[in-house]
C-alpha cells in the first residue's frame, strides 16, 4: 500500500513540475511578448515622431538612403503597407503589387525597364493607374537558353523577338543590378515579388534620372544615346505628370545627330507630343542646334536633324518618315509651330 501511495506521490509531483514548468513557459512568453510590444511600440513611435525631411540631403535634393534604419524609417512613411521581405546590403524585396495595365510576368521570369519602374512608383506611394508600359522586356536568372525563353520571348516581346532581341539572362540579381544604365533600371518585377537597388529606390522617389558607373567611359563622359535616352525618359515623366530631373551629364557632353534621332524615333512612336518634349529637352542642354536656346526653335530643329537624314537613319521608320517632301513631316512641323505659338500668345 506504502508502495502504491509513494508511486502516487510520485506522479502527482511530476504533474505538478509539469504544470509548473508550463506556467513559467507561458509567463516567460508573455514576458517576451510585452517586450517585443514595448519595443514594437517604441519603434513606431519613434518612427511617428521622425520626420521624413530628416532623411534629406540638400545636396542630393531629396532623400539620402544611407543604413538599413533609414530604409525602413523612409518606407513606413511613403507607404504603411508596404510588405518588406528582406533588406539587403546593396538591394531590398518586396511583396508584388497588382498593376491595372501590366499582366504577371510568365513564371521564373521577371520584367525590367518600364513595367519594374511602374510598380516600384506603385510602392513608393505613387500610384499609376492606367500607365502601362510601352514594352515588356523579360529577364531569367540563368546562363544558357533554354526553349522555353524563345516560346516566352515570342509571347511576351514579339517585335524585339522579330528583331532578334530575346529574354535577357543573368547570372544572378546582383550581377543584374550592377550592369544597367541608370539606377532606376536597378529593378526586377516578378510574379510574387519585386527587387529594387537602395539607389533605384532612392532616385525614383527623389524624381531622378541617374546613370550608374557601368555606363561612364573612362574619361567621365557618357555615350551619347546614354544622354539622349534620360532626356527621352525626362520628357516620358513630363507628360505623365511627373516632375524629373536629370543629373550626370557632363558639362562638354558631346551628342551626335544620330543618338538624337535613335530617341527621336522612339517618342515618334508613341506620340508627337512626347517628340516634342524629348526635342524641347535637347534644346534645354544644349545638345540639339546649341546656338539656339528658344523652345520655339522645336520646329526648325525637326528640319534641321531631317535635313541630316541618309541611308543610315532608315532604320528609324518614325524619323524616315519625316524625311524631307514627306506630308506627315509637313504636318507635324506644322502642329509643332501652332502649338508654340498658341503658348507664347498665352
Amino acid at each position: 500500500m506504502n508502495s502504491i501511495s509513494d508511486n502516487g506521490d510520485d506522479a502527482a509531483s511530476i504533474k505538478d513540475e509539469g504544470s509548473t514548468l508550463s506556467t513559467i513557459r507561458k509567463l516567460a512568453a508573455e514576458v517576451v511578448h510585452e517586450t517585443a510590444l514595448a519595443r514594437v511600440g517604441a519603434l513606431h513611435g519613434e518612427f511617428l515622431n521622425t520626420p521624413l525631411s530628416a532623411l534629406s540631403d540638400e545636396r542630393e535634393q531629396g532623400v539620402l538612403l544611407r543604413t538599413v534604419k533609414d530604409i525602413r524609417l523612409f518606407l513606413y512613411h511613403v507607404n504603411p503597407n508596404a510588405h518588406v521581405h528582406h533588406i539587403g546590403e546593396k538591394h531590398v524585396t518586396f511583396d508584388r503589387v497588382e498593376l491595372k495595365r501590366v499582366p504577371p510576368p510568365p513564371h521564373g521570369y521577371a520584367y525590367k525597364g518600364g513595367a519594374a519602374r511602374l510598380a516600384v512608383l506603385e510602392l513608393l506611394g505613387h500610384p499609376v493607374g492606367n500607365q502601362s508600359a510601352r514594352d515588356l522586356d523579360l529577364v531569367r536568372i540563368g546562363t544558357q537558353e533554354t526553349s522555353r525563353d524563345k516560346v516566352v520571348g515570342q509571347e511576351y516581346m514579339p517585335e524585339d523577338f522579330q528583331h532578334g532581341y530575346g529574354v535577357e539572362l543573368t547570372p544572378s540579381i546582383c550581377r543584374y543590378l550592377s550592369t544597367r544604365d541608370f539606377t532606376i533600371n536597378e529593378t526586377l518585377y516578378y510574379t510574387d515579388r519585386i527587387v529594387a537597388s537602395r539607389a533605384a529606390i532612392q532616385d525614383m522617389y527623389n524624381g531622378c534620372i541617374r546613370p550608374t558607373p557601368h555606363v561612364l567611359h573612362k574619361r567621365n563622359q557618357l555615350p551619347g544615346n546614354i544622354v539622349t535616352k534620360m532626356l527621352r525618359f525626362q520628357a516620358e515623366a513630363k507628360l505623365e505628370g511627373r516632375s524629373v530631373r536629370v543629373v550626370g551629364i557632363p558639362a562638354d557632353q558631346k551628342v551626335s545627330p544620330f543618338d538624337i534621332a535613335l530617341h527621336l524615333d522612339r517618342a515618334l512612336g508613341r506620340s508627337p507630343r512626347l517628340a516634342k518634349q524629348y526635342l524641347t529637352h535637347c534644346i534645354e542642354y544644349g545638345l540639339l542646334c546649341p546656338q539656339r536656346s528658344q523652345h520655339g526653335e522645336i520646329a526648325a530643329s525637326m528640319r534641321y536633324l531631317s535635313e541630316l537624314a541618309g541611308s543610315s537613319f532608315k532604320q528609324f521608320p518614325s524619323f524616315a518618315a519625316l524625311r524631307p517632301g514627306t506630308k506627315k513631316k509637313i504636318m507635324l512641323h506644322q502642329n509643332l509651330g501652332r502649338s508654340h505659338r498658341r503658348k507664347k500668345r498665352a
